[in-house]
């Protein structure tokens, strides 16, 4: 936890700072900005406004007290970049923020609040453009699961399989948003947008005004894809005809070469107006650009979203769901299972978001091993209300990988319920106590119903800019679409940990004021 008082310079921030995005609660010389955010899943934060010194990335578990001379790319040199930071100090958590991996949220979007903009304000980048890029890792750990890296200031090119190509980004605040033409199908996978003369690729049945009905934008804070239920009928139709199978969201099992030749979905996405895909070297192989499949927008950018991006896989059960959602009423969400795979710069200073192909492969860079799979203490995170791990002996020697292959510790409670009730009779009477508390429970929840014209939400502790109108939910989106728990994203400097999109607080945010669950993206 980060302690307050062992900071020399943190500093709450008075009333009359002013306060960046609480209000001011309290009376004389105990005033002090507050802020909160209540989630429609029920989770919830509480937090005051303060200033302290922070910088991104370096070493995950110690701090940098002194400078050291460097470009940058050292961990060591992190606080080199170091600035005041104005962020919510958390005092309560409920929910998901308490049992998830990351307990706090980061805003990464077109905002002055925006850690990025907070940075680029106190001179500590030179542009105002970052880059996201996301990997995946088979578990993730509370000591941190490196996935990917975040670039403040620009991109790193070192990281890059593919040169960057540009989309518009058709919003000058708030979310990033795309333009999207075409979507296609193609048979056999694939995780590249390279395009060979053999590949079959079926575009989707689908015009481009339904398309984007409600806008596109790209969300890192949401975990998975979710498109205009107006996509679902022709996206199925062709899905199924190239697979050979039903596109379900239930649970299903697939061998490893199964899920490789499940088809690659592909975005063709609207070209930045500025001609920054006309110059490509000689040596392009045209990785990115749709001049293949659609010659009359040869400069669009194309991304690639094979099954191992969409299927997510359940370590437990050994099954593999669907994570590409088609039922938003308006609106679509180009999560982060849709960024996988590509170093994503959102610059926003030519108004553009760059894609390049990459393995996010942060550890090759700075020429460090990649670390083995962190030790679990089960015990200890049992303790600490994570309740998807087996209790263990306890002593930090039960690895992840033999973690994930157990059921949920609950399961024992099969046991309990043998020890204590082994009576047919008993059991019964267990069974017509739930349901008769289930059919209290329907009759009251359509008394709301009726009552109040919509199923009543408790939202607590809304944020007063929203109840004010000044912020607006993304297109087709009534809160997070984050599916937290089962495979959160969150980010580190020093290479990104899967968790989701934040640091231990918020400030301004590209998803933090809409979610059901969250993708951190964590600062240390």
């Amino acid at each position: 936890y980060f302690i307050e008082a062992d900071s020399s310079s943190f500093e709450k921030l008075s009333c009359d700072s002013p306060c960046m995005r609480g209000r001011c609660s309290g009376s004389g010389s105990a005033q002090i900005c507050r802020i909160s955010m209540s989630y429609q899943e029920g989770s919830s934060w509480a937090a005051y406004e303060a200033i302290d010194l922070a910088y991104a990335g370096g070493p995950h578990d110690e701090p940098l007290l002194d400078s050291k001379t460097g470009d940058g790319l050292d961990p060591k040199h992190a606080s080199n970049f170091a600035f005041p930071l104005t962020f919510g100090c958390q005092t309560s958590l409920t929910g998901l923020f308490r049992t998830q991996l990351a307990d706090g949220i980061m805003g990464m979007d077109n905002a002055n609040a925006a850690f990025w903009h907070q940075m680029y304000d106190k001179k500590s980048i030179p542009e105002r453009k970052f880059s996201l890029c996301f990997n995946r890792q088979p578990i993730a750990s509370k000591d941190g699961t490196m996935a990917g890296a975040v670039t403040l200031g620009g991109e790193d090119p070192r990281l890059h399989t593919s040169p960057m190509l540009f989309s518009d980004n058709t919003r000058n605040s708030g979310f990033y948003t795309v333009r999207l033409k075409k979507m296609y199908i193609r048979e056999g996978g694939g995780e590249s947008a390279y395009i060979t003369d053999k590949d079959k690729i079926r575009p989707i049945d689908i015009d481009e005004a339904t398309l984007n009905s409600g806008g596109v934008i790209v969300d890192s804070g949401t975990t998975d894809t979710y498109m205009t239920r107006r996509l679902a009928e022709p996206f199925k139709k062709l899905w199924e005809d190239v697979a050979g199978r039903k596109y379900t969201h239930d649970a299903i099992t697939l061998t490893d070469e199964q899920l490789r030749s499940l088809p690659t979905v592909m975005f063709q996405l609207e070209g930045s107006r500025d001609g920054a895909n006309d110059d490509m070297p000689a040596s392009f192989d045209g990785t990115g650009l749709a001049e293949k499949l659609d010659p009359s927008n040869p400069r669009d950018v194309l991304i690639a979203m094979p099954a191992s991006h969409y299927m997510e896989f359940d370590s437990e059960k050994k099954t593999y769901v669907s994570r590409l959602y088609l039922e938003e009423g308006s609106g679509s969400v180009l999560g982060a299972n849709a960024m996988m795979g590509h170093d994503v710069l959102f610059d926003i200073d030519n108004n553009r978001i760059g894609w390049a192909e990459s393995d996010c492969d942060y550890f090759s860079l700075i020429g460090v091993e990649t670390p083995s799979i962190p030790k679990v203490d089960s015990e200890k995170l049992a303790e600490e209300g994570f309740e998807d791990v087996m209790p263990g002996a306890g002593d930090g020697t039960a690895t992840g990988s033999e973690v994930s292959g157990k059921k949920p510790y609950i399961v024992e409670a099969e046991n309990f319920v043998e020890r204590v009730c082994p009576s047919t009779g008993c059991k019964a009477g267990i069974v017509f106590g739930l349901v008769a508390m289930f059919v209290v429970f329907v009759a009251y929840h359509r008394y709301r119903r009726s009552k109040y014209g919509i199923e009543a939400i408790p939202l607590d502790s809304v944020d007063r800019d929203l109840q004010d109108g000044r912020y607006e939910d993304p297109p087709g989106t009534s809160g997070y679409h984050d599916s937290v728990g089962g495979g959160e994203t969150e980010l580190t400097a020093t290479g990104l940990k899967y968790g989701d999109d934040s640091g231990a607080g918020a400030t301004g945010d590209d998803d933090d004021d809409y979610a059901e669950g969250h993708s951190e993206f964590s600062i240390t």
